[in-house]
């Protein structure tokens, strides 16, 4: 309500009351004049009165009043001016790329201020702040979701850059192979710390932050990606779908805990893009069209619902299946294993391995895939040149791939573990961070390639070509089964 009316009615009821903010208090002066104005019927805050519908000058609600400023002792001045809502202001995590950038770009669109989380992908972050500038404000922020530490930081740092976060979208996640076969702590506790602990934190971070803005009730939103296949579950990716499950219960947890400050949220995509894991795009068009509704989720589809759960102020605690109907399907494979010649096998036929199983039939044939000289600049060493500027490497591997037929069923590259991926992945391992020893990013390397589906042993050799001027220096490390 402009306070102009606001003083004209209570000049209007003067004779009645010669001092009615002191009798009443703002709150209650406020109803009676709105009470007034609406000829007898009393206007919710929650609904727009009479001015909003077009019967006269506009009028804000309470409700809004008292969340974009405090409201004053006394009576409100004729001349104050009005106070716009702030803008508000969201975090997605992992929006540099694929599904965190369309749900960004989005929310963008929508009028949110948008931070732009990443962790190795800074020029993908970077476009994706750009695209979101064309409509709102936007920053990147980096952060290893590994690390509490990193973590605990993020959500301050956002809210000192906009000056407020109003919600969460956690999208980023670590999805790396294994099943019942090749479960270990290691890759079971990477996923918890990405994919579970991170987003705690996150929710955490943004209950206090709204805490110590005095938001009123319902003003924070936490929206967790999580997965249709928690609903029609198979094997694979083991500590994957174990986080993203845990993920699933916090949902509820925290929807619980964080009220009425807060509200919690769950979204779970069904197949929504292709990845490295695909044959081909004409395999993923064909699991894509494998759900009750010729169609599983699109990037869209799930901007859209995430956009709809965070203006919905009446959600909490639900999860929101966006997937064409897949979960009420039942796969027993994950969908990047299910066209694929190389991927393991299913951890209801796993069995401790043998070197017995890598005897060929006369069919078959052992098989290894190596990669020979590849020469790169990587961020490793201990010196302080060493730490300012990349430095000369070659690395060697060999993939064991175990027996494989002699001849492949067709002359297909999607069919066989393409080696230019292979090589991708080497080059990004080791430029995507820096690390100060040969044997952490030796073991960083190998990890990575055992996750590789139907890879069963790896040998790495790295080279540091320029450490002396009078020899090379290199270490050879074996790992899996030979």
């Amino acid at each position: 309500m402009h306070h102009t009316a606001t003083t004209s009615h209570a000049n209007s009821n003067h004779q009645k009351n010669s001092n009615p903010g002191r009798r009443y208090g703002l709150k209650a002066l406020f109803t009676l004049i709105v009470f007034n104005r609406s000829r007898g019927k009393p206007i919710s805050p929650l609904q727009p009165t009479p001015a909003q519908a077009g019967a006269g000058p506009p009028c804000r609600q309470y409700r809004s009043m008292t969340e974009t400023a405090p409201v004053p002792a006394g009576p409100l001045p004729a001349s104050a001016p009005r106070t716009q809502p702030a803008t508000r202001t969201v975090l997605v995590t992992g929006a540099g790329k694929r599904l965190g950038r369309a749900m960004a770009l989005a929310l963008a669109q929508s009028g949110w201020q948008v931070a732009v989380h990443y962790h190795r992908s800074r020029q993908a972050a970077l476009d994706t702040v750009a695209a979101c500038a064309a409509h709102a404000a936007s920053a990147a922020f980096r952060a290893d979701l590994a690390e509490e530490a990193a973590v605990r930081a993020l959500l301050p740092r956002v809210a000192a850059h906009f000056g407020r976060v109003d919600a969460v979208v956690n999208s980023a996640a670590l999805f790396e192979f294994d099943d019942a076969a090749r479960f270990g702590h290691a890759l079971l506790d990477a996923h918890l710390h990405t994919n579970t602990a991170a987003p705690l934190l996150l929710a955490q971070a943004l209950a206090a932050h709204l805490a110590a803005r005095r938001a009123p009730p319902a003003s924070g939103c936490v929206v967790n990606l999580l997965d249709q296949k928690l609903f029609n579950p198979n094997p694979d990716f083991l500590s994957y779908t174990l986080s993203k499950a845990a993920l699933h219960a916090a949902t509820t947890l925290l929807a619980q805990a964080l009220a009425p400050a807060v509200r919690v949220v769950g979204v779970a995509p069904g197949l929504t893009l292709s990845s490295h894991l695909m044959e081909s795009e004409a395999a993923f068009e064909r699991l894509h069209a494998q759900s009750p509704l010729g169609k599983s989720s699109t990037p869209e589809d799930v901007a859209a619902t995430v956009r709809f759960a965070l203006d919905n102020a009446s959600i909490t605690g639900a999860t929101l299946l966006v997937d064409g109907g897949q979960h009420l399907m039942r796969f027993e494979r994950d969908f990047s294993m299910m066209e694929t010649a190389s991927a393991p096998v299913p951890s209801a036929q796993a069995a401790p391995f043998f070197e017995a199983d890598l005897a060929p039939s006369p069919a078959q044939g052992g098989q290894s895939l190596t990669l020979t000289g590849l020469r790169f600049n990587a961020n490793l060493g201990i010196l302080a040149h060493e730490k300012t500027a990349p430095q000369p490497i070659q690395v060697d591997a060999e993939l064991n791939l175990g027996a494989q037929p002699l001849r492949p069923r067709d002359d297909d590259i999607t069919h066989v573990l393409d080696y230019r991926k292979v090589r991708q992945i080497i080059i990004d391992e080791c430029t995507a961070e820096h690390v100060n020893l040969l044997e952490t990013l030796i073991g960083k390397l190998c990890q990575r390639l055992l996750r590789l589906p139907g890879v069963h042993g790896v040998r790495v050799k790295i080279t540091k070509l320029e450490i002396f001027d009078d020899c090379e220096v290199a270490i050879r490390m074996e790992a899996g089964q030979w």
